[in-house]
């Protein structure tokens, strides 16, 4: 009798309605740790350090510090800007880079990306190149005016040096190949042209080169053009990266891409991966917060590099 009486129980307590109760309460509680987690993934920012060790650094580079911006993409989330400047503010670098998408094409809003240029210059001088998304913006030339009259030094297809003493690095920026589109309409021809423009540039080279460039897939161009170390972003750290898969989908590499972030080394030549820090198209990221980059230059006989 009590036996029958606990299976009337359980069977009217699994009644078709008690269990889509059930049911929409643990859809709602999965939706709410993915809402979390996706939030935490985009507004929390990761600072990433690096040791770039070369026998070629001159001694008087020993300890120069790049600190690296990539896909800023006029970032609204106000948290993550701010704990940029708050790192910038406390690492002092010695100069800063910004490879590209500084500026977004879907979500245009150039005076967020130069009210952070206002506050970026006075700590350290910065060396802008475009990405894709400076190429396709209308608005692209009157915003790079803004920039230079702030303070920044556009490498628009540049070689600047810059000078410690008796030595120098070189600091070369090539744009992206998208802005190649109108005199050249073949993908693979646009990639001509950035290589023909970065050899040439680089015949002006006679040290150190560290190339900024948006693509990290031309990784094999970049080494065989004789860049001893690239700084790249445009992979968004493949937007949503698995365990022991890494990014699942990259622009231009396409699924599980090769260089989504990191260190990579390519017939004896270094390049270093951004994560970036805004979205675009797509307006969120998974388990790939966005990253702030730090570059420390060391000068060795034995050429070794590390993360810390």
């Amino acid at each position: 009798m009590l036996k029958d009486c606990f299976t009337l129980r359980i069977t009217r307590d699994l009644s078709p309605n008690n269990m889509e109760l059930i049911i929409a309460v643990i859809i709602l509680l999965i939706l709410a740790v993915l809402l979390f987690v996706i939030y935490r993934s985009n507004n929390r920012l990761d600072i990433t350090k690096y040791a770039v060790a070369d026998k070629n650094i001159p001694k008087p580079f020993d300890g120069f510090l790049i600190a690296q911006i990539s896909d800023f993409h006029n970032t609204r989330s106000k948290a993550v800007r701010d704990k940029i400047i708050s790192a910038l503010l406390e690492s002092k670098p010695d100069i800063i880079v910004v490879t590209g998408d500084f500026i977004d094409y879907y979500r245009t809003d150039t005076e967020i990306s130069l009210e952070f240029l206002r506050r970026v210059i006075p700590v350290a001088p910065v060396y802008y190149v475009p990405g894709n998304h400076e190429a396709r913006i209308e608005k692209y030339p009157q915003f790079c005016a803004s920039a230079e009259r702030l303070g920044a030094k556009m490498l628009d297809d540049r070689l600047v040096s810059i000078v410690r003493g008796d030595s120098k690095i070189d600091i070369v920026g090539v744009r992206d190949p998208y802005f190649y589109k109108e005199c050249e309409p073949v993908p693979e021809r646009r990639i001509d042209i950035l290589s023909e423009k970065l050899k040439s540039l680089l015949q002006a080279g006679e040290s150190y080169i560290v190339l900024l460039s948006h693509r990290p897939e031309l990784a094999e161009l970049y080494a065989d053009s004789g860049v001893d170390l690239a700084l790249c972003g445009h992979a968004h750290g493949g937007q949503f990266r698995l365990p022991f898969v890494g990014g699942v989908f990259s622009p231009s590499q396409g699924l599980l891409p090769k260089y989504t972030c990191g260190l990579y080394e390519t017939n004896g030549k270094r390049m270093i991966v951004s994560r970036g820090i805004g979205n675009s198209s797509f307006p969120f990221r998974i388990n790939n917060s966005p990253e702030f980059v730090f570059i420390r230059l060391e000068n060795i006989e034995n050429a070794d590099s590390s993360e810390h």
